[in-house]
């Protein structure tokens, strides 16, 4: 199988895994550490709970993603 990964840090640092599947693209996300000195942490944080965040921040990175690839 075909896997790209983008590594992402923020108020976490983790990556992000693009696998084809027969079904199109798995996409999944490992946290490899949360960095609760970063500007962002509180904030992100109280604004949505982690998950939620993190879920909106793989969003914002896949629709620069598609973007950049025109589709």
């Amino acid at each position: 199988m075909d896997h790209a990964r983008l590594a992402v840090q923020s108020w976490y640092a983790g990556v992000h895994t693009a696998t084809g599947v027969p079904e199109g693209t798995l996409v999944s996300h490992r946290v490899h550490r949360v960095l609760p000195d970063h500007p962002g942490f509180a904030p992100g944080i109280a604004e949505l709970g982690p998950e939620a965040r993190m879920g909106r921040d793989l969003a914002q990175v896949l629709d620069v993603i598609a973007d950049r690839l025109a589709c």
